[in-house]
């Protein structure tokens, strides 16, 4: 008995607990940065690696992100420190010039697997990235939903001949996100987790986030955005009938995301902004000199 409470103590002690902080469809609402920063410091307090990432719309809804065109934005999220960004349908709100402006400001990898230009198999940007936390690496796969195409300025995506140069991979998404998934599995990754702004209802049925986990094999997670709903933590089986979690925080920082694993679990939940009361210090000031 003595040697089985040690046993249990033991392994709880060695249990490398990962906690990562996720948001979506911020939509400007940037109080809640100051407020994510905090919760970051405070999880710092107690867990060895604590990442915070994002699904997407976060330059587009207000005036902070109107009057710069995303860069101040940009720049709170500079001081957050995001271990992975993915897009959503409004960061090409400002058309893709500038968006490739704010990609290149940013200090954290933006993450993209299915937005091609037509005739070539590599991703505009990185398809995935994988981050290291100690021994363990998480794969962080970007999907954003293939009606970018015709709901945020189709022109932008077109030539002079007004022929479409660009591609979300409307008729391919499942094909594309298993090759993406694939490949993460070969360079070790441990968990893979979907950047997706696909969204859970109102959406189309065939670019969902439920739908796409159905189709595939290899998620452990997917934080989603888009139909900004509020899913603490939806189980979706997968084409090979395993569990995927699927969570999203709803819109402008309602709540912030906290996705923790460890040894193998894997748990979300929703902290509500309204009754979070911390904020960082720093990314306060910035906000109300703007």
């Amino acid at each position: 008995m003595l040697l089985s409470s040690l046993g249990l103590v033991t392994s709880a002690a060695d249990t490398q607990e990962i906690v990562i902080l996720f948001e979506s469809d911020v939509h400007c609402s940037v109080d809640g940065y100051a407020k994510i920063a905090a919760l970051k410091d405070e999880i710092s307090d107690d867990a060895e690696y604590v990442g915070v990432v994002t699904s997407g719309d976060f330059v587009q809804g207000g005036s902070l992100g109107i009057v710069s065109k995303g860069e101040y934005i940009i720049n709170i999220m500079n001081l957050i420190g995001y271990d992975a960004v993915g897009l959503g349908n409004h960061e090409f709100d400002y058309k893709t010039e500038r968006l490739h402006e704010l990609v290149n400001k940013l200090d954290s990898t933006v993450v993209c697997s299915n937005y091609k230009k037509i005739g070539e198999e590599k991703s505009v940007f990185n398809p995935y990235i994988i981050v290291p936390y100690g021994d363990t690496e998480v794969a962080y796969i970007g999907i954003i939903t293939p009606d970018t195409l015709t709901s945020s300025s189709p022109a932008q995506f077109k030539n002079e001949e007004g022929q479409y140069t660009y591609s979300f991979c409307a008729d391919t998404l499942y094909e594309n996100t298993l090759k993406s998934i694939d490949a993460a599995k070969k360079e070790g990754a441990d968990y893979i987790i979907a950047l997706a702004h696909l969204g859970t209802e109102y959406v189309f049925e065939q670019w969902s986030a439920q739908t796409l986990i159905q189709n595939t094999t290899g998620l452990d997670v997917v934080l989603d955005g888009h139909s900004h709903s509020v899913v603490e933590g939806m189980v979706v089986n997968d084409k090979a009938g395993n569990d995927v979690i699927v969570a999203s925080t709803g819109t402008g920082f309602a709540n912030i995301g906290k996705l923790t694993l460890s040894d193998g679990a894997i748990k979300t939940e929703l902290v509500p902004t309204q009754t979070y009361e911390k904020t960082d210090e720093e990314i306060t000031k910035y906000i109300s000199e703007k």
